[in-house]
């Protein structure tokens, strides 16, 4: 049984298998006791990048998941993320990674129904034996997923965008405007993680996380789009905004946990001489935390991560303490760290937890790092 409220990786068969595996999911977390089992869905993101609902049932707090010759037709690594959607109320496990290994080619039978095709004739054979209220549900619910897909597919060219605007032309041929070459005045990294600009928190997701060439300008950078997507504006941020919404009510907040991985620094976007200049990546350590706000004061922990890929995260720093027992403006507490540098093109990203029980608690901070440019860590500095 497959705990949705943690991250998990799931063998879903060999490619070509078709309901050959039953895989069960724990979705009480998701449903809660309030919400139905027909409010849950699952999307499921072959290792191709081709994204759809899949075919479920649910029984007695369980979802199964039957993967079809389509599910398994690609060998690699997938994800599935299991969805509770309930009159406005959304929402969603954790990230299921989900791998299909490879085998020999069948070379005898015809080639799997297109991804959804499955999905669309069982939602076609339920139509026939619904009344009419039902069916009108059916096609809001059927909908509804469709346009959803549609903004799952844009995800998967994220990343060649932001390459498009630091000027590297894909195959693809995808430009962030009119013109293919680079944008004079920002730069753009690919992150999947939750992220802050200012007092505002993005959620995770496919996500451009822009950084501005100039350090010192101060002339306003307008940002459009013609995507499904969401434009926040540039903001002179003098802190980074971690919500502890791993918080959870409790006598001495017994129940509270880690929140969300959050990015600091996406993969990458340590450079030398800054973002307007050759962006050739370097090594780096955060050697400073500084808290500048607090929401309460609570015992507060933070835990460090690195990343090349967002895949794979590994930690290189546990329960830092963070605090002080005042919540007021402009607190400026540092605290120093030892840490081993992060090497080149690795992304910094952090986790807390308290022992507070606000779900909407938060903590403001500035990292201090230094950077290790190759060619200074490697020349004969003569002594200096």
């Amino acid at each position: 049984m497959i705990d949705v409220s943690k991250a998990n990786t799931v063998f879903i068969g060999r490619r070509g298998e078709h309901h050959f595996r039953n895989i069960e999911f724990d979705v009480s977390s998701l449903i809660a006791g309030v919400h139905s089992g027909e409010s849950l869905h699952a999307i499921y993101k072959r290792p191709d990048g081709e994204t759809y609902p899949v075919v479920t049932s649910y029984s007695n707090g369980v979802l199964t998941w039957s993967p079809s010759a389509s599910d398994t037709d690609v060998a690699g690594v997938g994800k599935l993320e299991i969805r509770v959607v309930d009159g406005e109320v959304v929402g969603k496990s954790a990230r299921v990674l989900t791998v299909v290994e490879d085998a020999l080619a069948d070379g005898s039978t015809a080639p799997p129904d297109p991804p959804a095709q499955e999905w669309l004739n069982k939602v076609l054979a339920a139509l026939s034996a619904l009344d009419v209220d039902k069916i009108n549900s059916l096609l809001n619910l059927t909908y509804n997923l469709l346009s959803g897909n549609h903004s799952l597919l844009g995800t998967t060219h994220v990343k060649m965008l932001a390459k498009a605007i630091m000027g590297n032309v894909d195959e693809a041929n995808i430009a962030y405007g009119s013109d293919m070459g680079e944008n004079p005045y920002c730069t753009a990294y690919w992150t999947s993680q939750r992220f802050s600009i200012g007092e505002t928190t993005v959620a995770a997701g496919e996500s451009l996380f822009m950084l501005e060439k100039a350090e010192n300008a101060v002339s306003p950078i307008a940002l459009s789009t013609t995507a499904g997507a969401v434009v926040y504006a540039f903001t002179r941020a003098a802190f980074s905004r971690y919500v502890l919404s791993g918080n959870v009510s409790g006598s001495g907040g017994a129940n509270s946990v880690r929140g969300p991985m959050h990015t600091i620094l996406p993969a990458g976007s340590v450079v030398v001489g800054g973002q307007e200049g050759m962006l050739y990546p370097a090594s780096y350590d955060c050697h400073q935390i500084t808290l500048c706000r607090q929401s309460d004061t609570s015992e507060k922990e933070l835990d460090f991560y690195i990343s090349n890929d967002e895949e794979t995260f590994t930690r290189i720093q546990r329960s830092v303490p963070i605090g002080s027992n005042t919540s007021t403006e402009s607190l400026h507490i540092h605290i120093q760290l030892r840490q081993v540098r992060v090497p080149a093109g690795y992304g910094l990203y952090i986790r807390m937890g308290s022992d507070g029980t606000s779900s909407t608690a938060f903590c403001d901070l500035k990292f201090t790092y230094h950077l290790y440019p190759a060619d200074l860590t490697t020349s004969d500095c003569g002594g200096l």
